[in-house]
């Protein structure tokens, strides 16, 4: 008998990305002014509770820079060198979403870049675990029915297992991810909204008259 269980609950971690640009007539200076952007950004992430383990340079670049030139209506624009660009692309991890919400605010006033967001579980195994419980119970409850219905009672549990992956969820609310600022209050609202945790056990039992 496979039994299915669900679980509703509301991610407690999220996660933004945020990216700083910085050009230079060198690499060097163009490297020097992304690092105080960067560190300017860690400290103001730090004071608002972030530890450093949480934050993660994912990207490091120094590039030329190129633009394009116009010289006149008759010949097309062509790109020339304009110095170089240094790009660091971090990670921020937030153990509670309203720690992402404060970050952005942060962030965006250094007038640095911020995109994306996703949300997990602290811990997701303890949902994966009531969603088991209650598929199992619900394939005791179906096969009480059967077993009814055919002039029997259940008897021991032979077999117990996995009838799926645990642990997909789908979201819950088709509007958990938006980021909403509303007036007059202008700061980051983050909404994460709810996940239906599912799993699917398949249990097997004896019969007896």
């Amino acid at each position: 008998m496979i039994g299915t269980g669900k679980v509703t609950a509301a991610p407690n971690i999220a996660t933004t990305v945020f990216t700083i640009e910085e050009k230079g007539a060198t690499q060097e200076q163009a490297k020097n002014s992304a690092n105080i952007k960067q560190n300017q950004a860690i400290k103001e992430l730090t004071a608002i509770g972030i530890p450093k383990a949480n934050i993660k340079t994912t990207g490091f670049f120094v590039n030329p820079n190129f633009e394009n030139e116009t010289l006149t209506l008759q010949v097309p624009a062509r790109q020339v060198q304009q110095g170089y660009i240094a790009t660091v692309t971090t990670q921020v991890k937030g153990e509670k979403v309203d720690q992402i919400n404060n970050a952005i605010d942060k962030l965006t006033a250094l007038g640095i870049n911020v995109g994306g967001v996703e949300y997990q579980y602290k811990d997701k195994q303890q949902y994966i675990n009531e969603a088991q419980n209650n598929a199992i119970a619900n394939a005791k409850e179906q096969a009480q029915n059967i077993a009814k219905a055919a002039g029997f009672k259940l008897g021991k549990i032979v077999t117990i297992r996995n009838a799926a992956n645990d642990g997909q969820y789908q979201p819950y609310s088709t509007e958990a991810m938006n980021m909403t600022k509303t007036a007059p209050d202008t700061s980051t609202q983050l909404q994460p909204g709810e996940n239906e945790i599912t799993s699917q056990m398949g249990v097997t039992y004896y019969i007896r008259n």
